[in-house]
């Protein structure tokens, strides 16, 4: 099947250094007083989007959320920082990410969590990135340049989110759907509609007493596939199966404890014939 939509960039969005990435560590890093002093925006009016060198502008915004740390938590932020940058710098993006979450998870910083979002851009996780951006423009400590930088970010991953729309399905139905072998939530909705990021993907369609409906395939940025959904029912084999059958039971029963008996038997004639037959053996 062919996807009926593909991506194509509207925009060209700022590219952001490992540097530009590590520069929160700062303020996440400095004092109350260091941090109040740097939370003033290093360039009061500007609206252009920074630069591969520049700094980005959610570094400040980590201060305010970090004021209360104590100094081992700021210590293990810093070193936190500095690895997800490290992360960037030679290019193990899912480092970065797993160095950057943890690092918002301690701080709440919303640096932390934008470099989140970005780093799961670059690894082509839409959908987690576009989660990020999100929990990101609704923070209250962001300010309007960074909310904004956050928004085109946003709407960038929107479009590159690939949808699978799945036909065929009884409304009055709910099915077990699976996406890459993890299950998502039938909504009713019909045509229901599966996100999924570009790649190699395959999408299960389950419903009881039917064989397991599968589509596999490689999706594209931002595209529309349909994908009509054929449930075939699962062969009866004319009756009832012989194991159903209560006479089957009983003959299996029998069968068990008549062998179990002549089984007995054997073993208790075998011990008899090799008990000694002497005047020693004592008889009651």
């Amino acid at each position: 099947m062919i996807p009926t939509a593909s991506w194509s960039p509207r925009r060209r969005t700022p590219r952001l250094s490992a540097l530009a990435l590590g520069l929160a560590i700062a303020s996440v890093c400095a004092t109350p007083a260091e941090a109040q002093r740097r939370s003033r925006p290093a360039r009061e009016g500007a609206t252009e989007q920074p630069s591969a060198t520049e700094q980005p502008s959610p570094a400040p915004e980590g201060a305010s959320s970090t004021s209360g740390l104590s100094e081992a938590d700021r210590a293990q932020a810093r070193a936190l920082f500095q690895a997800g940058a490290a992360a960037v710098d030679a290019g193990r993006w899912a480092d970065a990410v797993a160095s950057y979450r943890s690092a918002f998870d301690l701080t709440g910083a919303p640096s932390a969590l934008f470099n989140t979002g970005y780093a799961l851009r670059a690894l082509g996780r839409y959908r987690e990135a576009r989660e990020a951006f999100r929990q990101l423009v609704a923070l209250p400590n962001v300010s309007d340049a960074v909310r904004a930088q956050a928004e085109e970010l946003l709407d960038e991953v929107r479009t590159r989110i690939a949808r699978v729309r799945l036909g065929g399905l009884d409304p009055s139905t709910r099915y077990g759907v699976r996406l890459d072998g993890i299950g998502i939530d039938d909504s009713g909705a019909r045509p229901l509609f599966v996100e999924a990021d570009p790649g190699e993907r395959a999408i299960d369609v389950m419903l009881s007493g039917h064989e397991t409906f599968t589509w596999s395939g490689t999706l594209a940025d931002g595209a529309l596939l349909d994908v009509p959904v054929v449930l075939t029912p699962l062969a009866s084999g004319g009756g009832p199966s012989v194991l159903e059958e209560p006479w089957f039971w009983v003959v299996v029963v029998g069968v068990v404890l008549i062998g179990g008996g002549i089984a007995t038997y054997f073993v208790l004639d075998d011990q008899a014939q090799l008990r000694p037959e002497s005047p020693m053996v004592i008889r009651l």
